[in-house]
């Protein structure tokens, strides 16, 4: 996959789902390519203060107001209906190659963790890549860290992340992570390096 052919982004109007929809339109227009907006709605209209159809439709209009100020005319919006974490797997595993980005807060709380959200749940089970939104991109992007096991998935995430590196013009770092068996069994992380950016030397590190 020589890059993301669509840039997918969960929203449902809060907080870290708004800082998603500026990350996702970052990543967007430096890949150029189109945007996707998804809302999943499942409450009951007749219920004051339900997640209903109409609520859904002002999030994704809002949303793509704002994707529309960094210049992205290729915008689709998808309304859908049901549970959020439900939705969102299905359209990813429909369109696998593409990045799908979505505010991060599930992965902050250890309730959630325990008990289930959003984010945690696509952490494990999108085949789709997944970039968690914890901050806006108004400063930048200074670095992007990569970390490999040494495994052919790890290897794949490490070049996938280095694409999306260099699209954000960000100074990419290759964190490994091994153990030394012989005198301590319990994981060590080894010093980080500095991946050239130049094309021709590709993930050599320096």
């Amino acid at each position: 996959m020589g890059s993301y052919p669509r840039v997918l982004i969960g929203t449902d109007g809060s907080v870290d789902a708004t800082i998603a929809v500026d990350v996702g339109a970052t990543v967007a227009v430096r890949l150029g390519v189109p945007v996707s907006l998804l809302t999943a709605w499942s409450g009951d209209d007749n219920v004051p203060g339900s997640q209903d159809y109409a609520w859904a439709k002002s999030v994704t209009d809002t949303a793509e107001e704002i994707i529309a100020r960094y210049g992205i005319d290729d915008i689709t919006s998808e309304n859908l209906s049901g549970k959020a974490d439900d939705e969102l797997l299905r359209v990813a595993s429909e369109q696998p190659e593409s990045l799908l980005v979505i505010g991060g807060r599930g992965l902050r709380k250890k309730s959630s963790r325990v008990s289930g959200s959003v984010a945690n749940r696509l952490s494990h089970h999108s085949p789709a890549d997944v970039l968690f939104a914890t901050k806006p991109t108004t400063t930048g992007w200074g670095a992007v860290g990569l970390t490999t096991d040494g495994s052919a998935t790890s290897r794949e995430a490490v070049r996938r992340g280095l694409r999306l590196a260099l699209a954000v013009d960000a100074q990419p770092h290759l964190v490994t992570v091994a153990k030394d068996v012989k005198n301590d069994p319990s994981p060590t992380v080894a010093k980080g390096n500095v991946i050239s950016t130049n094309p021709a030397i590709g993930t050599n590190t320096q």
